[in-house]
């Protein structure tokens, strides 16, 4: 999985971590279930989208 949900006690907040570059965070939520959502939806574009531009494809038209 790219995406994944840390909590950070000193701060008392939930990060989204995007580790595609090494650790970038991308999301701080106070609550687990908004972070979760986010690295859930971000997980999904990825998916059907942030491939394509990856690997220098172009989608089908």
């Amino acid at each position: 999985m790219r995406y994944s949900v840390r909590y950070y006690a000193a701060s008392r907040q939930w990060f989204v971590i995007d580790s595609s570059v090494g650790i970038e965070i991308v999301g701080m939520y106070g609550s687990k279930n908004a972070a979760v959502r986010h690295a859930k939806e971000s997980e999904e574009k990825w998916l059907r989208y942030g491939r394509v531009g990856e690997t220098g494809m172009r989608p089908a038209a």
